[in-house]
């Protein structure tokens, strides 16, 4: 982690769908490419790890890892999930850890970015 401060564009996040138009920005003391942007969390489906109007700061150059939150873009419609890898190697996905029902990563599914930084509300 670097000591300087960096700014992304938080974008806005309607239901599942990212809006790609910068309303403000956040300040992160993550290392982040130019390319990196802010989105909050609308509910608490990832609940403990990710609350409800939580800042994600979300790095679209970070590589996907064995288990790691990511923005993923499916059927026009972005969201956030958690991703891990299975027995298979396969990566499989799921949308909220209520149900814990995790399918497999769609080859049509769009990576947009790998959370790399979660801002809780005394952090902002």
């Amino acid at each position: 982690m670097s000591d300087s401060v960096n700014e992304v564009p938080f974008l806005a996040l309607i239901g599942n769908s990212t809006v790609n138009s910068a309303i403000e920005y956040v300040e992160t003391s993550v290392d982040v490419s130019d390319n990196a942007f802010a989105v909050k969390a609308e509910n608490d489906a990832f609940e403990p790890v990710i609350s409800k109007d939580c800042t994600l700061i979300v790095e679209p150059n970070a590589e996907l890892k064995e288990q790691s939150f990511a923005v993923i873009e499916h059927g026009g419609k972005q969201g956030i999930y958690f991703v891990k890898q299975n027995d298979a190697q396969e990566y499989i996905v799921t949308s909220n850890f209520v149900d814990n029902q995790y399918s497999k990563l769609m080859d049509e599914s769009t990576i947009k970015g790998m959370v790399v930084q979660v801002k809780r509300l005394l952090d902002q």
